[in-house]
């Protein structure tokens, strides 16, 4: 019996269609994903010692401890922070309040956080760490992208005293707070009653021991939403 060329052709080109979209289903592709990348270090036998963990630190363990503190900063740079920040004054005895709140973070466990490379160091064990964030999440990072959007600095710092990763991001939490107060310096000489608004982390923060303690260079992007003024009496 006779084949029908054009026939077998099209049966061919439908079974190849068919066999297209299943894969597209299995292995879904994102066009409008950003890769965001960040190096982590962690001291594998540090001066303190937390409860609960055996030193040195084995490598699962110490990787464990840098994607916690991957999720931290990647968070920020990818979901940002709201802030509520009195200023200290003396003069009217009040003190300072900072208040960082994450607007959302990344849940631990989640298959976009990846480890791509770890390697030893100076008694640390280093990782560069990908966070792979999807077309939703990609919406976050462009509404930062805006070059009218303030950009400042600060220097934060925490003694290395408290736990590893959370003395880091006490440290970064601190540059943060500098960072809001450098920009206040060239807004406004006058020190508010209160400020709120949110920062987004637009660079990961370079973090060193430095003199017994951890110190954070912090960059960030801030948009301020309300700035209440003292009364002049």
């Amino acid at each position: 019996m006779p084949i029908d060329k054009n026939v077998s052709v099209k049966k061919k080109c439908f079974l190849l269609i068919c066999f297209s979209i299943r894969l597209l289903l299995v292995f879904p592709q994102d066009r409008d994903s950003v890769d965001l990348y960040a190096n982590f270090w962690i001291v594998l036998d540090p001066l303190i010692k937390e409860t609960g963990y055996e030193y040195p630190l084995s490598k699962k363990t110490a990787v464990n401890k840098i994607l916690n503190e991957s999720i931290f900063v990647f968070s920020g740079m990818l979901y940002g922070f709201e802030f509520r920040y009195t200023p200290s004054n003396r003069a009217r005895k009040i003190e300072e309040i900072f208040i960082l709140t994450p607007i959302c973070r990344i849940p631990f466990g989640d298959p976009k956080l990846q480890v791509v490379q770890t390697w030893k160091e100076n008694e640390c064990l280093y990782a560069r760490i990908r966070y792979r964030a999807d077309s939703k999440q990609s919406l976050y990072l462009k509404a930062w992208k805006s070059n009218i959007i303030p950009v400042s600095s600060g220097l934060g710092m925490e003694s290395i005293l408290s736990d590893d990763i959370e003395g880091k991001a006490t440290a970064v939490k601190n540059g943060i707070k500098a960072a809001i107060r450098e920009y206040l310096k060239k807004m406004n000489s006058n020190k508010p009653k209160e400020i709120r608004g949110s920062v987004q982390l637009s660079d990961p923060p370079y973090i060193i021991i430095d003199q017994g303690m951890y110190k954070a260079k912090v960059k960030i992007k801030l948009k301020i939403y309300e700035i209440n003024k003292h009364r002049i009496y």
